[in-house]
């Protein structure tokens, strides 16, 4: 028989949905939310004109700016690196 002490979680333990972690919900800032927006806004510009106008390097940068929010996780970072990735293709000619 089962006991009814045996069931459920310990006293101790916490879910991650009560502790915020494994959930996501700590990565749901407002600010950095709109500007992983509007980088990829940017980058999606950037990788169909580098598509349709066979300029690599608008093509290059379209994907960095799509991709690297996913592995970045500080804000001040994101904006650095998509300040530099916009930056780029006007600077280096190809």
């Amino acid at each position: 028989m089962r006991s009814e002490a045996g069931h459920g979680m310990h006293s101790g333990a916490r879910h991650a949905s009560e502790t915020g972690r494994g959930t996501g919900e700590a990565d749901m800032d407002p600010g950095k939310l709109f500007i992983e927006f509007l980088f990829g806004m940017v980058g999606t510009g950037y990788f169909i004109y580098g598509r349709k106008q066979s300029r690599y390097l608008f093509l290059g940068c379209g994907l960095g700016l799509g991709l690297f929010p996913y592995f970045v996780d500080s804000m001040w970072a994101i904006l650095l690196a998509g300040a530099v990735l916009v930056a780029v293709p006007f600077f280096i000619r190809d």
